[in-house]
């Protein structure tokens, strides 16, 4: 138990770095003239992909690789984990960003609720974690592919909406 508290610690504390530098290297890019867009959209394919790669490392990984290979899905958990907040709230704009951040979380935590019934059967069926393994690395590469293909440009999506009180919203 031990053991495994300072592995997570670790990987946790190396997501957190990594979403620290990619937050601040994604700021200097822009500042220095890079297109928001290509920043926004490299940034969250090189966090997928990097995060998926360290997952299906850890599958086929032996004892004294396997802690590299979760470093690296580590940091690139916390390479996307910016963008995700910025598209958001970028696209929504300060008059909709709570709401878009509740749905993208709200139906984000739904991987939440199917992954651990999955990966049980997959236990059951296979006898290891592998399939259950890939099929979460398959599915963060395609997340990091949605992100550069499924959005156009990184831009308020509804300009001009009145800015509006939520008080009077919810009654």
């Amino acid at each position: 138990m031990a053991a495994m508290a300072k592995v997570a610690g670790v990987f946790y504390a190396l997501t957190a770095v990594a979403a620290l530098f990619a937050g601040w290297q994604s700021d200097t890019m822009i500042l220095r003239g890079t297109s928001v867009t290509v920043v926004g959209k490299a940034t969250m394919l090189i966090g997928h992909t990097t995060a998926a790669v360290g997952l299906a490392g850890c599958c086929i990984a032996g004892p004294r690789v396997y802690l590299g290979c979760l470093a690296l899905a580590g940091v690139g958990l916390g390479i996307a984990y910016p963008g995700i907040c910025a598209f958001a709230q970028t696209l929504a704009g300060p008059e909709s960003a709570g709401r878009w951040m509740g749905m993208q979380n709200g139906f984000g935590n739904f991987g939440g609720v199917v992954s651990p019934a999955l990966a049980g059967f997959l236990l059951d069926r296979t006898g290891d974690f592998t399939a259950a393994l890939m099929i979460t690395s398959a599915v963060m590469l395609a997340g990091g592919l949605a992100w550069v293909f499924g959005v156009d440009r990184l831009e308020l999506v509804f300009p001009g909406l009145p800015l509006t009180n939520a008080a009077t919203d919810l009654a």
